[in-house]
């Protein structure tokens, strides 16, 4: 299930059924069909369907078991249920995994507005331990885009919204930045 700027969207197709809309903050059971949110959502829906495009094909994602569960312009949000292959030798969620999930919302949000984002920088600060079972959930937030450049916070909490990492990544923007939203 991936939400993308207020829409759920169910599976990879875009029918009619596949499609519901949020509304007052809940699930509602209206049907949205992809030709009117191709009508009414334009330049946004297309720049999210691009991202969208571009993480399908994120192999390091899929491995970890990383879901991405929302997207819409300059935001994203991913959750990972940490195994028994992502725990270092101590028995903790490696950093690389925190990291790796802090990325791909990054990458996502970044990437957001249909133009071609790669990371410059990013500087991560691990702040809370976690162990087998733990179910991570980062966001990443837009905090300022220039004409080529765009700064991002990334967090990483547990189930219980402890924060688990902080971290700042800088993109440069690759062609024109189709600033929406």
């Amino acid at each position: 299930m991936l939400k993308l700027h207020g829409l759920l969207l169910f599976g990879k197709g875009r029918t009619n059924s596949g499609c519901r809309r949020i509304l007052s903050g809940c699930v509602s059971a209206i049907n949205f069909p992809y030709k009117s949110l191709k009508k009414g959502a334009g330049k946004i829906y297309d720049n999210i369907e691009i991202c969208r495009q571009r993480l399908e094909k994120d192999a390091l994602a899929k491995h970890l078991g990383i879901t991405l569960t929302e997207i819409k312009p300059g935001y994203a949000v991913a959750t990972l249920k940490v195994t028994p292959e992502l725990l270092n030798g101590a028995g903790l969620t490696h950093g690389s995994t925190v990291f790796a999930l802090a990325d791909i919302v990054f990458a996502a949000a970044s990437n957001s507005h249909g133009s071609l984002a790669l990371a410059l920088n990013v500087s991560i600060n691990f702040l809370k331990a976690t162990t087998e079972g733990a179910v991570l959930t980062a966001v990443a937030r837009e905090e300022k885009v220039t004409r080529k450049t765009g700064l991002y916070r990334l967090e990483v909490r547990d189930e219980n919204d402890d924060l688990v990492a902080l971290a700042n990544g800088t993109v440069f923007i690759k062609g024109p930045h189709n600033k929406t939203g």
